[in-house]
């Protein structure tokens, strides 16, 4: 059977990770209203679930692992509240959490990992920390033949995006625009033929500059993680619509009660 949305708006959940500690709040606003926008342009009424996690736990594999357990908590509890899940940060355990949930969820590392090949092969990543690197190079792998992207596959920005930046570019995204551009020029220059985004914060200060392709390459665009995470999602939401739902040889059905989770987050288990 299919998902019946009876005639209304499929409701898309945003996942998105925060340190906590308020420096990032100014960003919010901001970061949802551009979501808002999307979805009304794509026929979705757009939630923004922002749940707590680690300060700086994604750009480290052995904290990354910490980092899932949030994510999953956070699938795990929009599962019921939505008809999409997107991870809104470039490292998410997307696959996991397919297993977990029956509701469709992708974030903006698969979407770029699959559309790439569509959109443009030989395509290079830029994310804003050099700890990301080898986490996305490995997460690319995860979900689509890597040789679809440039020998240097994900680059970084010479010094890691923090909140601050991000909170800067509301105002004013010029230096953040730049100090990426750079980046991508130097993609651009070894080969990259389309450069995808490593970071969901970027989407709302690069639409807010109108940046869609590298600085004097208009040939080699820039393109948007959470407009191609959505359109991505909604492949897989109208599939489901229809009945087609993950494989579950591949992806083994989640059987955890919300009891058992929870009694798990407590360390009770």
């Amino acid at each position: 059977m299919g998902e019946d949305l009876s005639g209304r708006r499929p409701k898309v959940a945003w996942l998105w990770p925060s340190e906590g500690r308020g420096a990032d709040a100014p960003f919010w606003p901001f970061l949802k209203a551009y979501l808002t926008d999307l979805g009304d342009d794509l026929g979705f009424e757009s939630l923004l679930h922002v749940y707590n996690s680690p300060a700086g736990s994604v750009r480290h594999p052995a904290t990354r692992i910490i980092a899932d357990s949030h994510s999953l908590n956070a699938a795990f509890e929009m599962a019921d509240r939505a008809d999409l899940l997107i991870y809104g940060c470039s490292v998410a355990p997307i696959l996991e959490a397919r297993a977990l949930v029956t509701t469709p969820v992708t974030g903006l590392t698969e979407a770029a990992a699959v559309l790439a090949g569509s959109l443009s092969p030989n395509a290079a990543m830029v994310t804003v920390s050099a700890g990301l690197v080898p986490i996305l190079q490995t997460d690319i792998a995860r979900y689509t033949d890597p040789t679809i992207y440039s020998s240097l596959p994900v680059w970084s920005l010479d010094q890691p995006m923090i909140a601050a930046d991000a909170v800067a570019a509301i105002d004013d995204p010029t230096a953040l625009v730049r100090r990426f551009d750079d980046i991508a020029r130097r993609a651009a220059d070894a080969g990259a033929s389309g450069i995808m985004v490593g970071c969901g914060g970027l989407s709302p200060v690069f639409a807010s500059a109108g940046y869609l392709a590298v600085s004097l390459r208009p040939d080699v665009p820039v393109y948007d993680p959470c407009l191609i995470a959505l359109a991505f999602g909604q492949q897989l939401l109208t599939l489901a619509t229809r009945g087609f739902h993950p494989s579950r040889r591949a992806f083994a059905a989640g059987t955890v009660s919300a009891e058992t989770w929870a009694a798990a987050r407590r360390g009770d288990v």
